[in-house]
């Protein structure tokens, strides 16, 4: 095992959980095509370099033992241990945004440890969502943020639905409903309410390009959203996710 300071990939494999403990001790041969391709054509890794597989329930160390051409990695697994679920769980109401938003926005819920992400049809909302092709696009999306950020726990993603039918639906018992706008409370005072009442589930969610309309709104305040300001100035829905969903996992535990 080399004993110096680089970089620990991390790659999703949905193989990980089917790995048993006793593994540990033996030779794991990994037989991906794409991720022996991403291993070692793309990043050039090595003999004796450690990476990390995982998938939505574990993770498991291991160091690159050898090279089978193009068919297979020997792997010498460590540890397998079970993901960490960040607590409180946060589910996200994320309006569909313009395409490139839109998926800037779901590398952030991922990165920033979002627990699930409820897309939603605005009044505002300027395209259609793609069906089938445009969630397994969101999944590599979220999967290449896990990776990166080392959040193992990919958000679930629940199917698209209209904000004012999504927002007559049962939620959960005690969760706090936080909605971020400019004209809210200072977010300090959210914070302070989230930790008072030692929050299990928070709902959050931010306006859509050109916020959400005067009857949205005053639907989310019937509905027990609190108003949250998060800056004096006015942030585009993907930076108000950042700062919101950021500040959040930051300073509540």
């Amino acid at each position: 095992m080399k004993q110096y300071e680089s970089h620990e990939f991390a790659f999703y494999s949905p193989v990980v959980s089917s790995i048993k403990k006793e593994a540990c001790l033996e030779i794991y041969y990994l037989n991906d095509p794409e991720l022996i391709h991403r291993i070692g054509a793309i990043l050039r890794l090595e003999k004796g370099d450690e990476i990390v597989l995982f998938d939505n329930h574990f993770h498991v160390k291991a160091t690159i033992i050898s090279f089978d051409g193009r068919r297979s990695i020997a792997l010498q697994l460590h540890e397998l241990e079970k993901n960490k679920v960040l607590s409180p769980t946060i589910q996200w109401v994320l309006p569909l945004l313009k395409r490139e938003a839109f998926e800037e926005a779901l590398y952030s819920l991922c990165e920033l440890g979002a627990t699930s992400i409820q897309p939603v049809l605005t009044k505002k909302t300027t395209r259609f969502w793609a069906g089938e092709k445009e969630e397994v696009r969101a999944q590599k999306i979220m999967i290449a943020a896990a990776e990166q950020s080392k959040q193992f726990v990919v958000p679930f993603i629940h199917p698209i639905i209209p904000l004012d039918l999504w927002l007559v639906q049962e939620s959960p018992r005690g969760a706090i409903k936080l909605f971020f706008d400019p004209a809210g409370i200072p977010m300090q005072d959210v914070l302070a309410l989230v930790k008072g009442r030692q929050a299990h589930h928070i709902i959050a969610c931010a306006g859509p390009e050109g916020d959400l309309t005067y009857e949205e709104k005053v639907l989310l305040a019937d509905q027990g959203f609190v108003f949250c300001a998060l800056t004096p100035t006015i942030l585009r829905a993907e930076e108000a996710l950042v700062v919101g969903l950021g500040s959040l996992r930051s300073l509540i535990r």
